[in-house]
C-alpha cells in the first residue's frame, strides 16, 4: 500500500466531520491512522450484527466491523488492507475499544500502545465542591462519584421497583442505559451518543455494586 500523508487540512476536515468527538492518531507500519470512539448507538448496531449472523461470526470479523465504524482516515479498500501486516486491524480495534471504554482485556499483549490525541474536547463534566454539597442535601442515598476519562458521574443505588421495571423492558431497549438513567444523579440529561460506548456499562456495573448485588462482607455460620 502506498503511504498516505496526514496533513493539517485533513485533520481540520475530520474535526468538522465528527464535531464534538475526539480524534486519535495511531501510526502503524509507517502509516498514520485517525479514528474516533464508538458511541452507544454504533455499539448496539455491532451487537445486533453479531446476533443476526450467529455462530458464524469470527473474532476477525468483529475487529473489522469495529474498525469500519471508527476509522476515519485513510479510507482503505480490502486490497489495501491485504498489503498491510495482519496485525494492523486487530491493533486498531483494540485501541478503538480502549478509547470507547469497552473491554480491552489483552491490551497488555501489545507492546506499543501510544496513541496521540488530535483534539482538545472541553465539554467534560467536572464535579465541583458546591455540586457535591448540593447533592448531599438533595439525596439521602449513599452516592458514588465515578470518573471516566475526563468526566465525572455521580450515581446512587438502584431501588427494588426500579430493578423490577428493568426486567420488563422490551428486548430492543438498552437495559444498561435505562438503568443508568434511573440512578445517575449528576450530571443531568447526558447524551449517551457523545460518550464512548462503554461508559454506560462501567456505570451500570458500579450501580450494581452500590446496590448490594455483590456483597463483600463475610457470612457467619451459626
Amino acid at each position: 500500500m502506498t503511504k498516505q500523508e496526514l496533513t493539517e487540512g485533513i485533520i481540520a476536515n475530520l474535526k468538522e466531520q465528527v464535531s464534538g468527538r475526539p480524534l486519535y492518531k495511531k501510526t502503524l507500519f509507517g502509516q498514520d491512522f485517525v479514528f474516533t470512539y464508538i458511541n452507544r448507538e454504533e455499539y448496539a448496531k455491532i451487537q445486533r450484527w453479531i446476533d443476526d449472523n450467529g455462530q458464524g461470526v469470527r473474532l476477525s470479523d468483529i475487529e473489522e466491523k469495529i474498525v469500519d465504524y471508527a476509522l476515519l482516515w485513510p479510507q482503505l479498500a480490502p486490497p489495501d488492507w491485504a498489503t498491510l501486516p495482519a496485525g494492523a486491524i486487530p491493533t486498531l480495534a483494540k485501541h478503538i475499544q480502549e478509547k470507547s471504554y469497552l473491554d480491552t482485556s489483552g491490551m497488555n499483549d501489545f507492546e506499543d500502545l501510544d496513541v496521540e490525541d488530535l483534539t482538545e474536547i472541553t465539554t467534560e463534566q467536572v464535579l465541583k465542591d458546591k455540586d457535591r454539597e448540593a447533592l448531599k442535601k438533595k439525596y439521602s442515598y449513599p452516592m458514588r462519584a465515578i470518573t471516566i476519562g475526563n468526566s465525572t458521574y455521580v450515581i446512587r443505588p438502584m431501588l427494588r421497583p426500579e430493578y423490577s421495571s428493568l426486567q420488563k423492558l422490551p428486548r430492543e431497549m438498552d437495559g444498561e442505559v435505562e438503568g443508568v438513567k434511573r440512578c445517575l444523579v449528576w450530571p443531568e440529561n447526558v447524551d449517551w451518543s457523545t460518550t464512548g460506548a462503554g461508559v454506560p456499562t462501567i456505570l451500570a456495573a458500579q450501580i450494581m455494586l452500590l446496590s448490594g448485588f455483590s456483597d463483600p462482607s463475610k457470612v457467619e455460620e451459626l
